[in-house]
């Protein structure tokens, strides 16, 4: 009984390491993108110059 209850314990954590890995996966992809961005301004200003 005492291992059921330990296995039923562990999925709920599972799922909520599921949710903040896929927010973390989003984080980074938006952080990428916004780098992508200033890279794209900065050498429009060097080519301006």
């Amino acid at each position: 009984m005492k291992h059921n209850v330990g296995g039923t314990s562990k999925n709920p954590n599972s799922v909520a390491i599921l949710r903040c890995s896929r927010n973390f996966n989003a984080y980074i992809s938006n952080i990428c993108g916004a780098l992508k961005f200033l890279s794209r301004l900065v050498s429009l200003r060097i080519l301006n110059l």
